[in-house]
């Protein structure tokens, strides 16, 4: 029986995927790791995408029943957090990255205590600030852009720090991303800050497969 790689976070993981069909997994990192992984072991490895836009840590706790328990991969990768530090500052006008740390931690607790033999590995969250990001968000809302900006990196330390406390492997996303900003503007990796263009997606799929090969 092929082992299952199970695809889990936000927006960035869903892709657009289709709910009903497995076989169609986004037109993201996910479907560009399968195709390789499809490809190089053949019947090896079968796929699963359950990356939902717009959840929270808190929203993927409450499907992590249906959504990673019941499902019992092999493996799974998961990045999620943007949504967090958005919500926080809409709704307490403020970061509140301890809280998303703890509530991190109470997942991969409850999942490993129910799948002890999962293999996990996490990404951390980025943002790729341009002219849309601002021009998006400044229409929609009164957040001060340049503050929760400045407080991403609190966010990404609270996934590294869930990482080390269940040895997990990790990997810190913005720094791929800065390498690829030297060699194109921002518009050309993301057209809105959050999400990212086929080439972005590339380099997720990229350090996916790194971390995946330690571990597999």
């Amino acid at each position: 029986m092929p082992k299952l790689i199970l695809f889990q976070g936000d927006s960035i993981t869903d892709s657009r995927r289709i709910r009903e069909e497995d076989r169609f997994t986004g037109s993201g990192y996910a479907t560009i790791v399968s195709a390789r992984l499809g490809l190089d072991f053949p019947g090896v490895y079968s796929f699963k995408n359950r990356g939902i836009g717009g959840n929270k840590i808190s929203d993927l706790y409450a499907r992590m029943g249906a959504d990673i328990l019941d499902l019992k991969p092999d493996y799974m990768s998961l990045i999620i957090g943007v949504n967090d530090l958005f919500r926080d500052y809409l709704s307490c006008g403020g970061q509140r990255s301890e809280r998303f740390e703890r509530d991190y931690t109470a997942l991969v607790d409850a999942i490993l205590c129910e799948l002890p033999d999962l293999k996990i590995f996490l990404m951390s969250p980025f943002l790729i600030p341009c002219e849309s990001f601002y021009r998006i968000h400044k229409e929609s809302t009164d957040i001060d852009l340049d503050r929760l900006i400045s407080d991403l990196p609190l966010y990404q330390k609270a996934c590294e720090n869930v990482a080390k406390r269940f040895s997990l492997p990790f990997a810190h996303l913005h720094p791929e991303i800065d390498k690829a900003l030297k060699l194109a503007p921002a518009e050309y990796w993301t057209p809105d800050g959050i999400h990212p263009t086929q080439p972005a997606h590339e380099i997720i799929a990229r350090k996916w497969l790194e971390l995946f090969n330690k571990i597999r």
